[in-house]
């Protein structure tokens, strides 16, 4: 097996999910103009990606192990490939809500398998360190240059165009798959049972939230807890829920939960309100954007320098302090909107590694 076709291939297949999320993002006034979408209906055209992804993901991971992974990411290229084909056909708002959630699906497969293949093809020590830190930088990369493309594309040729480079990239590294990559599995653990649960609590957690229902949202609360209950008694689980013991990483994944649920879901309404009342053109929203991306890229650098300085609990404390601050600049009025947006985008980003 050719480890740098493996690091290669993961790398690009991990290109295709993170863009797909920041570059329609960048997208949804055009869509939502084009197909004379709603705003829960705009509202799902991220959410039903990021949704199935969510909940798949866990599942893929441990299919990946038992019955090989090449052949699963195999899978997850086939159905993002035919999903974005779809999505780029999608005639109404539903039909491309519908085809962003099977593309969710293959997103799922991708995302699982990418790094256990990495892992499973370079030694543990410098050499597979330097590898998963090369996929990350690619991964920050396509975070960065997402709204640039994602702006660029629908400018110059309509927001279908985000959907359709796919489909060149998806054939390509099917076949890389097929003739460079040897098959490799794991020893996971499949939970039936547990499968369903989380799936169902995200199912209905995420409509409930979007239109309103608080007896759904309750219903999947009480499927979330069912889960954990599960999980914690069987003696092989798929969560290993004896990590939140520790205090550190408690607080992270929670620090972690609430800044991404911040600032993910302030995003798809700040590209509507910068392409709506501040008249952005799609180029202008997605370089604006940048400040969000190029924070991405100093922040770690300055926190490299005071990781070992400061206690873990300030720098923890301190990154949603920030992110806290920077909305509330956003929501200030001001004679120059952009003014607020810009300050606090770079804010939001900066302390992002402290989680």
């Amino acid at each position: 097996m050719r480890r740098g076709w493996v690091l290669a291939l993961a790398s690009l297949t991990i290109v295709l999910v993170v863009v797909d999320l920041t570059a329609v993002t960048i997208a949804l006034p055009a869509i939502r103009s084009d197909l004379g979408a709603s705003l829960p209906e705009v509202q799902w055209v991220v959410d039903a990606y990021a949704l199935t992804l969510a909940a798949v993901l866990l599942p893929a991971g441990v299919l990946a192990d038992r019955y090989g992974r090449r052949k699963l990411l195999a899978i997850g290229v086939t159905i993002f490939t035919l999903a974005s084909l779809a999505c780029a056909l999608a005639p109404s708002a539903p039909l491309l809500d519908l085809a962003r959630g099977v593309q969710g699906l293959g997103a799922s497969a991708l995302y699982g398998t990418t790094t256990p293949l990495i892992a499973s093809v370079y030694p543990e020590g410098p050499e597979r360190g330097k590898a998963l830190g090369i996929f990350s930088a690619v991964s920050g990369l396509a975070m960065t240059l997402g709204p640039v493309v994602g702006g660029a594309l629908t400018a110059g040729f309509g927001w279908r165009a985000i959907f359709l480079i796919n489909l060149p990239i998806g054939v390509f590294v099917l076949v890389a798959l097929r003739q460079r990559v040897e098959e490799s599995r794991g020893a996971g653990h499949l939970d039936p049972l547990g499968i369903v649960l989380i799936s169902a609590a995200l199912f209905a957690i995420i409509p409930a939230l979007i239109h309103d229902l608080p007896w759904l949202l309750v219903a999947g609360l009480v499927l979330l807890a069912a889960f954990v209950l599960v999980e914690l008694r069987l003696r092989n689980p798929m969560v290993d829920f004896g990590l939140f013991r520790n205090r550190v990483f408690a607080v992270g994944s929670g620090t972690t939960l609430l800044m991404l649920a911040a600032l993910l879901g302030a995003f798809t309404y700040l590209t509507l309100y910068v392409q709506g009342p501040l008249e952005a053109t799609p180029v202008e929203a997605g370089v604006r954007f940048l400040a969000f991306s190029v924070a991405a890229v100093i922040g770690p650098v300055a926190i490299g320098r005071v990781l070992h300085r400061w206690p873990m609990g300030v720098l923890i404390a301190t990154g949603p302090a920030l992110i806290a601050g920077a909305l509330l600049v956003m929501a200030i009025p001001a004679a120059n909107r952009w003014t607020p947006i810009m300050f606090g985008l770079r804010c939001c980003r900066w302390h992002w590694p402290a989680r």
